[in-house]
C-alpha cells in the first residue's frame, strides 16, 4: 500500500504577547542548548537585552551574536561554513533579510523570530537571495521553531501589518491561479495543500476586530501566515500562496 508524502512541520510554534522573553525556555525544551544568533540592523539595541537574559536564565550558550544585513548568496554560504560545530541551532531575529539568510545558512535546526508580519516568509521553506546580482527564490530550511511576540509585531510600523494583510488576501487568487494552471497542463495541484491554504485565509478574513493591533487579530494574522508556509511545504513550492 502506498503511504502519504512525509512533510516537515515546526516543532516549536509560539505566538503571543511576551514570547520574546521566553525564547530560552522554548529552546531548552528542545535541548537546543548552544546557539548562534543573527539579528537585523538596529535590533540588538531594541531586543538584545531581553533575548540574552532569557537565554542566560535557561542556561543556553550563545556561541555567536551579531547583526546581519546581507542576502548575497556568496556571503551567506561563507556564513554557513563559519557556524561553530558546537552550535545546535541558528536563531534569526528580525525581518525578511535576516530570516532568509539564517534559514539558508542553517544546516541544523533554524529558529525563526520575525519582528514584523509583512509576509509568510518567516514560515516558508524558501529564501529570497541575491544570486549573481539577481533576486532569486531558492530552497531553504523550513523553520524548526517559529516564535512570534505579538507585542513586537504591534509596535512595528503599521505598513508591515498591512503588508501581511495584503499577503494573506492575495492567497485567495493564488489558489485559483494554481487550479487554472493544472487545468491547462502547467502544474499539479495538491488538494491537501489547497485545503490548508484555504483554511488559513478563511480563518483570517473571518476574524472580528476593531483595530488591526487587536491581540486576536494579530495572532490570527501570524497563525494564518504560518499555515501558509506549511501549505507550501506540502506542495513543494509556493504555488498555494503566491
Amino acid at each position: 500500500m502506498q503511504t502519504g508524502k512525509a512533510i516537515s512541520i515546526p516543532s516549536i510554534l509560539k505566538v503571543g504577547n511576551g514570547t520574546l522573553n521566553k525564547i530560552g525556555e522554548y529552546l531548552k525544551s528542545e535541548e537546543l542548548t548552544s546557539v548562534v544568533i543573527f539579528m537585523g540592523n538596529g535590533l540588538i539595541d531594541m531586543f538584545g537585552d531581553a533575548i540574552m537574559k532569557s537565554l542566560s536564565d535557561a542556561d543556553i550558550t550563545v556561541l555567536e551574536y551579531s547583526e546581519l544585513d546581507t542576502v548575497e548568496i556568496d556571503d551567506i554560504i561563507t556564513l554557513a561554513f563559519d557556524i561553530p560545530n558546537k552550535a545546535k541551532a541558528v536563531v534569526s531575529v528580525g525581518g525578511g533579510k535576516v530570516i532568509d539568510a539564517g534559514k539558508y545558512a542553517a544546516f541544523l535546526p533554524f529558529i525563526s523570530v520575525p519582528t514584523s508580519s509583512s509576509s509568510d516568509g518567516f514560515s516558508s521553506a524558501s529564501a529570497s537571495l541575491l544570486v549573481h546580482g539577481k533576486r532569486t527564490s531558492v530552497p531553504a530550511k523550513l523553520a524548526h521553531g517559529i516564535i512570534v511576540d505579538t507585542q513586537v509585531i504591534r509596535t512595528a510600523p503599521e505598513k508591515f501589518i498591512y503588508s501581511g494583510i495584503g499577503d494573506m488576501v492575495s492567497k485567495i487568487t493564488a489558489l485559483y491561479d494554481w487550479i487554472f494552471e493544472e487545468k491547462h497542463g502547467a502544474g499539479v495541484v495538491n488538494d491537501f495543500a489547497v485545503m490548508v491554504a484555504k483554511k488559513a485565509v478563511n480563518s483570517f478574513v473571518r476574524t472580528p476586530y476593531e483595530s488591526i493591533k487587536d491581540e486576536l487579530f494579530l495572532k490570527e494574522l501570524v497563525d494564518s501566515l504560518a499555515m501558509s508556509g506549511i501549505a507550501n511545504e506540502i506542495a513543494g513550492s509556493s504555488a498555494p500562496t503566491s
